[in-house]
This record gives structure tokens, C-alpha cells and sequence, in this order.
């Protein structure tokens, strides 16, 4: 994806940003569902990695005839187990795809309220090359003359 490109607005072109938004606004919505989608098969292996890891650790207790540990003891030897390390990691890069996503999905949606306000500026002539006034043309012509007038005379 081209972000830096896709939310620049030409507004010498403004139909052609007009084709173009609803493909870029759908094209950011499916990358922000797709994030969160694997954002959450992530949380899920997360939960499985944790829970295999509770189960290791209780059937080794077991196994040795040993007290079972405390829940706060098995949360500590989880926290500092390698892979489930890795997996927290990998639920924080995907929570961050998420969050860069979304925000890319509504900077689109923000580029559509700019153009639509760019079009009411272009309708209201913003852009357009001034007008002068019947009047102070004449006016303008007037003075023209007598300058010319004067230096002739000279």
C-alpha cells in the first residue's frame, strides 16, 4: 500500500479523486479487517500457548508429587517462558497493525470529507481568477488614459 500517495488530494483533478475514493476507502477497510482478523488468530494461539504451557506446569507438579503451586507461581514461570514471550510479541505487532490500519481506513474517510469541501470551494469560485468590478475597471481605464494622455503631451 502506497499511504503517503493515496491520501494526497490534486485539486486540479478533482473528479479523477472522486473515481478514485471508494476503491481506496474499501482497499484500507479490507486491510483494517484483515489486520484484526489476524490480529485475533494471534490472541487465540496466544490463549492456546498459555494454556498448554498452565497444563505442563500443573502435570509436572503432578507428576512429582509436589504441592500444587500457587496461581501467581504458575502465572510467573507463563510470563517467562520463552514461547509464550514470543507469542505476547507477536499479539503486540499485530495489535499495532490494527491500530495502524483503523487509522489509515480513517484518514481515506477524512481524505472524502476534504474533497467534498475542496468541491464546494471550486463551486464557489475559490480558485477561479478575480473578477473586477465594472466600475473599477472603468475607473482603471480612465486613469490609464490620462497617464498616456499626459505623457503624450510631454
Amino acid at each position: 500500500m502506497d499511504f503517503e500517495n493515496d491520501v494526497k488530494i490534486n485539486k486540479f483533478e478533482l473528479d479523477v479523486e472522486w473515481e478514485k475514493q471508494p476503491a481506496l476507502f474499501e482497499k484500507y477497510a479490507r486491510a483494517s479487517a484483515e489486520a484484526t482478523a489476524e490480529r485475533d488468530r494471534v490472541k487465540q494461539k496466544k490463549d492456546v500457548v498459555v494454556a498448554e504451557q498452565r497444563l505442563k506446569i500443573l502435570s509436572f507438579y503432578n507428576e512429582q508429587g509436589a504441592k500444587k503451586p500457587t496461581e501467581n507461581a504458575i502465572d510467573a514461570e507463563i510470563i517467562t517462558n520463552p514461547l509464550c514471550q514470543e507469542t505476547a510479541e507477536e499479539l503486540i505487532n499485530a495489535n499495532e497493525n490494527v491500530a495502524l490500519t483503523d487509522a489509515a481506513k480513517w484518514a481515506i474517510q477524512q481524505k472524502r470529507d476534504a474533497l467534498e469541501n475542496m468541491v464546494k470551494l471550486f463551486l464557489a469560485g475559490y480558485w477561479s481568477d478575480p473578477k473586477i468590478p465594472k466600475e473599477a475597471k472603468e475607473q482603471a481605464d480612465e486613469k490609464v488614459t490620462r497617464r498616456l494622455k499626459r505623457s503624450l503631451k510631454k
